[in-house]
């Protein structure tokens, strides 16, 4: 790098700035012309430019109409049939329900058992074959 291309960028900027200070200096007004279209989002036509017709405009403008008007009727016919549902809501609310006959829940029974209750000669032998034998201490 050349020492000489950093000082020559210091001095191109200050030479711009400057430049720039020199011409809003001179031509205030025409900033704010600029800045006003710039805000507003405004364009002129040039004079290169065509128009649209008168007609297009009237066709679009009856178009939109149109357009609206079918809008409107749908949306109408959208809020009475809205209302009709919640006329329809209020009255089934206001009339009194009937009364429900509850029936007693049956419950279902269990078979019931045929085992005995402790006698008998099954029992016994159940209990033989569960019997452990106690051994007895030696006497003497």
């Amino acid at each position: 790098m050349k020492p000489g291309i950093a000082s020559d960028t210091k001095k191109s900027a200050k030479a711009l700035a400057q430049q720039i200070a020199r011409q809003m200096a001179q031509e205030p007004f025409e900033i704010l012309k600029e800045a006003g279209r710039e805000v507003t989002g405004t364009q002129e036509p040039t004079k290169g430019e065509d128009t649209k017709p008168q007609e297009e405009i009237k066709l679009r403008e009856v178009k939109d109409k149109a357009q609206s008007k079918r809008q409107i009727e749908a949306l109408q016919k959208e809020l009475k049939d809205i209302q009709i549902i919640n006329e329809q809501k209020v009255e089934e609310k206001a009339a009194p329900e009937p009364k429900k006959v509850v029936k007693p829940v049956v419950e279902p029974t269990t078979k019931r058992s045929r085992r005995l209750l402790g006698f008998g000669p099954k029992v016994a032998a159940e209990r033989q074959k569960t019997r452990v034998e106690k051994i007895l201490p030696p006497t003497g």
